[in-house]
């Protein structure tokens, strides 16, 4: 009985390293899975934030439309013919004309068919209806 107590410690000072459990690794596993799938959804929502171009872009919109159709059509305006603030105001929320993120006014032609452009990001509004016209022409082509 004595040779089998002393036969492990005979070998000399050999440390021995604790085992962890198989619920210590598993738990691990799903932390660590956790803590990526958290980075991986929390970059995504910061990719996906609008830039301040396309909150100009969203703003620029928002006023051509009313330049362009509503006004026009509500007081039987022809193309050319003068709008007053107010009425293109009256479209807007709450009554007021954005201004772009860059803080800046918008040149914005009070007139019907106005066509608005921001003297900080330019003339977004004739880039983004040649983008459109572009993948319009390439879907066209497409069999």
């Amino acid at each position: 009985m004595n040779e089998i107590l002393s036969s492990g410690s005979a070998g000399g000072s050999a440390s021995v390293k604790p085992q962890l459990g198989l619920g210590w690794r598993v738990l691990r596993a799903v932390g660590i899975g956790l803590g990526l799938c958290a980075v991986l959804v929390l970059g995504k929502a910061w990719m996906d934030r609008p830039t301040p171009r396309d909150l100009c872009l969203g703003n620029l919109r928002q006023i051509k439309q009313p330049l362009n159709c509503c006004i026009p059509l509500e007081k039987r305006l022809k193309p050319g013919d003068p709008i007053a603030a107010k009425d293109l105001a009256d479209f807007m929320r709450n009554r007021v004309i954005p201004k772009c993120p860059s803080g800046v006014d918008y040149h914005i032609p009070l007139v019907a068919g106005g066509h608005p452009t921001c003297p900080y990001h330019g003339d977004l509004l004739a880039e983004d209806e040649a983008k459109s016209r572009a993948a319009a022409k390439r879907s066209a082509h497409k069999p």
